[in-house]
């Protein structure tokens, strides 16, 4: 009755109901409210379509498009803690992961987890900068990064240790196309192919797996033989011929 209050003290059991006719209903639309879908499930009927669902384990499920008026969608690091990694909205078609100046992260992982196994992408919430976080992949506003500790300058930027590589014509191996050794030289090609080039003060050149060597001076006479010495060593030193005359 109008005005009066039912205290019931002991559980209110009611039956499982179900996407038809849900427990909690209404007199003026009986296909829509609560029901029992299945054990630790609570499930949401409109209409006499279950839309939503609270599951015990598998968390909130939704079959309906979920509408947003420009609101951000936040994480925080436990139950009910503030937010503080943040998906939003940031104009027509433009989703945005950030946080005020707060540096964010995107990880996308394979198969495995931890380590480098995992595309990365940041950005630095201040300025364009890449840091030396571990990750493949790095893209900011100004530059993509590969690898652990990249350059620190230009439009693609590439660690130490890193090099582009292409697959051999019979799919048995990788080709060195350009890499960087641990003795600041640029390698292009690999084996029989390798040419080094140094520029560590002064730009230096070496083929065949052969130190790099500065600018060869050729001196002598062409009148004898001191010219055609002189020229033999100094291919010798790039490493273009091996020198077996007597």
């Amino acid at each position: 009755m109008p005005g009066r209050r039912t205290v019931v003290p002991d559980p209110l059991k009611l039956g499982a109901g179900s996407v038809g006719a849900p427990t909690y209903s209404f007199s003026a639309d009986a296909t829509t409210g609560l029901y029992r879908g299945a054990a630790s499930q609570l499930d949401l009927a409109l209409g006499g379509q279950n839309v939503f669902r609270f599951h015990g384990t598998n968390g909130f499920q939704t079959l309906a498009p979920i509408v947003l008026s420009n609101t951000a969608l936040r994480w925080g690091p436990g139950a009910f803690a503030a937010g503080d990694t943040v998906i939003l909205r940031e104009a027509i078609g433009v989703l945005a992961l950030k946080n005020g100046t707060t540096q964010h992260t995107l990880r996308v992982y394979g198969t495995t987890s931890g380590g480098d196994k995992y595309l990365i992408l940041t950005h630095d919430g201040t300025d364009a900068s890449i840091g030396a976080s571990s990750g493949i992949l790095k893209v900011t506003t100004t530059a993509l990064a590969l690898g652990t500790n990249p350059s620190a300058t230009g439009v693609i930027r590439l660690p130490n240790t890193a090099g582009i590589y292409w697959r051999n014509a019979s799919n048995s191996g990788d080709l060195n196309a350009i890499a960087v050794n641990g003795s600041n030289q640029l390698l292009l090609g690999s084996g029989d192919m390798e040419v080094w080039i140094a520029n560590a003060g002064a730009s230096k050149l070496g083929f065949f797996s052969t130190a790099p060597a500065v600018l060869q001076t050729v001196t002598g006479s062409k009148g004898g033989n001191a010219a055609l010495t002189s020229l033999i060593a100094a291919l010798v030193a790039y490493g273009l011929i091996a020198d077996t005359t007597t």
